[in-house]
């Protein structure tokens, strides 16, 4: 059973992706980290799992409790056995059960309007993939800036729950102002017509009253929305771990395996070697089996 999304600090973004897309994988996280200095999201991928591990049990469990998952499309994303058949249908299952917000990032040019996800908008803008974008960080800012409008709609609409120093940066509304200065306005004839039934206020007094109220609860607003701001400006800060590469679910094949990469020679290619059977992925030039 799906469990609910709890988000004490910030909003966890999953990056489900092909290792064959490592290089926009990377450029994406660094432009997230926009979001992550304010303390919007933390963006997590395989990579940071931890030597020793269990890398299906730590992808399982943060693909549970993200609340939000970016899958970086191409064709060896729809390719791999495990983005596709597990990751996504994992994303898709809470969608339909929780909201889920799910966004497509187009990376390189594949036929994708067939697929599952092809019902969610995707990015960048006009789904263009980023590889056709003459400015790749331009393509990766767009990106950005579609998951933040995203991030605060879901935000607004209580798809998903909002970070504690979000909930800070909202202040006081102008209704619960002037809810408070009626009711106050209003307390004060009542008090004033028990205390003294033989002189009750005038309009006159009354009016003096509402302003009154209305200077002292707007300059009460100013102070506790300042002082939120200032508290949530404080809390936000990134929350990186150590990133360690220890793990493959998809090795040029697209079939899930723990993996080590052996350090390249001068001018040799790099080769991962998989614990699936004798075969190894060469990163140069596609895979091959002994």
């Amino acid at each position: 059973m799906l469990r609910a999304v709890t988000l004490p600090t910030a909003i966890e973004l999953f990056l489900s992706y092909s290792h064959n897309d490592e290089d926009f994988r990377a450029g994406l996280v660094e432009h997230l980290t926009v979001l992550q200095r304010e303390g919007l999201v933390t963006a997590w991928h395989d990579r940071q799992i931890r030597a020793g591990a269990d890398w299906k049990h730590e992808i399982d469990s943060h693909l549970l409790s993200a609340g939000m998952v970016l899958l970086l499309v191409s064709p060896s994303f729809i390719a791999s056995e495990y983005c596709y058949g597990i990751e996504l249908a994992t994303a898709l299952d809470r969608h339909d059960k929780q909201g889920l917000p799910i966004v497509p990032v187009l990376l390189r040019p594949v036929e994708w309007r067939g697929m599952p996800f092809a019902r969610f908008q995707a990015l960048p803008r006009n789904g263009k993939p980023v590889s056709e974008w003459r400015d790749r960080d331009a393509a990766f800012r767009d990106i950005v800036s579609g998951i933040r409008n995203t991030l605060s709609a879901a935000l607004e609409a209580g798809v998903i729950a909002a970070p504690q120093w979000w909930r800070l940066t909202r202040g006081v509304s102008w209704t619960s102002v002037a809810v408070a200065v009626t009711m106050l306005t209003f307390l004060t004839r009542v008090y004033f017509s028990i205390a003294t039934p033989a002189d009750p206020l005038t309009g006159r007094d009354t009016f003096i009253a509402f302003v009154f109220w209305s200077g002292l609860c707007t300059g009460a607003k100013y102070i506790v929305d300042r002082f939120r701001r200032t508290a949530a400006r404080r809390r936000s800060h990134p929350r990186a771990g150590p990133v360690t590469p220890v793990m493959s679910h998809d090795s040029g094949s697209g079939v899930s395996s723990r993996s080590k990469s052996v350090r390249p020679g001068p001018g040799e290619p790099t080769m991962e070697f998989s614990k699936r059977g004798n075969s190894c992925a060469n990163s140069s030039s596609g895979s091959s089996s002994f």
